[in-house]
């Protein structure tokens, strides 16, 4: 999808890693890639539903995005996400619902791939800007270099609150 190069490459190399738009048979890598973030986000106190990440899959083929990085044949890392006009203007938003790469491949290269595909996915929509709220995880530190490579800035804060859960800020993960 993209043959921008990445300005910063990490450690590893690109070599043979693609990124672009995921196919109806994609289905299970797709599901895969979301169980393991919900896995290393949640640490296992969140359910997971295959059939709803299914369905979140085939909605965002047909109305979103579903871009996957890929190592040959493997699927490694996803980023997903939709255009939407704010609430308050008719202003076009892309905001992002699934961001993972494996561990292996959190040393940036890969990473600043998938970014560079969303934002020409984006721009391809006609957005006028991506929100990407980094929730937590092993994952968010990784991918906060990317995002901020690609000329990310910050724009706030995210606050997360669950009914008779007390507040913890070494543990949250709303």
């Amino acid at each position: 999808m993209t043959d921008r190069k990445p300005e910063k490459v990490g450690a590893g190399t690109t070599a043979g890693i693609s990124v672009g738009p995921a196919r109806g048979d994609d289905l299970r890598d797709f599901i895969a890639l979301c169980e393991l973030w919900a896995d290393e986000f949640a640490g296992g106190d969140q359910d997971f539903s295959a059939d709803k990440a299914g369905a979140m899959f085939m909605f965002l083929i047909e109305s979103g995005c579903v871009l996957v990085a890929r190592d040959g044949q493997q699927a490694i890392g996803l980023i997903s996400g939709m255009a939407v006009e704010r609430w308050f203007s008719s202003e076009l938003v892309v905001m992002p619902f699934a961001v993972y790469l494996m561990p292996q491949y959190r040393d940036g290269a890969v990473g600043d791939m998938l970014v560079m595909a969303f934002q020409e996915w984006a721009v391809g929509q006609g957005a006028s800007c991506v929100e990407i709220i980094m929730l937590g995880g092993g994952f968010a530190a990784a991918f906060a270099g990317a995002i901020e490579r690609a000329g990310f800035g910050r724009i706030g804060q995210a606050y997360g609150w669950r009914p008779g859960v007390a507040p913890n800020a070494e543990t949250d993960r709303h």
